[in-house]
């Protein structure tokens, strides 16, 4: 199965190098993760309602990787969430914020609509 991933991730990487067209462009949302304030989270969360910036930014975080879904979602939360971690988690159980039914939500599961 990831043998089948690694194949269609080079015939990708190939048709797009046949394009000239750049894989990954540098470019304002380089410089969103992590973030670092409630307030970033709250900007994101409004961002996130167009479509085109949810699929680039679900583009973006799904070539995180790992061995297991469980170290996908590790790895990508820690990249996102990492300073405003111990203020969210998925349901808002406590005095935390749920993040479960967010655009963000919606983007660390990789959902490609809103």
């Amino acid at each position: 199965m990831k043998i089948n991933h690694l194949t269609s991730v080079v015939q990708s990487l190939a048709a797009n190098s046949r394009s000239n067209a750049p894989v990954l462009l540098v470019d304002s949302e380089d410089d969103v993760f992590p973030l670092k304030t409630m307030e970033e989270l709250d900007k994101l969360e409004r961002q996130l309602s167009e479509k085109a910036l949810m699929q680039k930014m679900v583009n973006r975080l799904s070539i995180s990787g790992g061995h297991t879904l469980k170290k996908t979602i590790w790895r990508i939360c820690s990249k996102v969430f990492r300073p405003v971690a111990k203020q969210l988690n998925w349901c808002g159980r406590g005095e935390k914020r749920g993040i479960r039914k967010t655009n963000i939500g919606a983007l660390l599961i990789g959902q490609r609509t809103v």
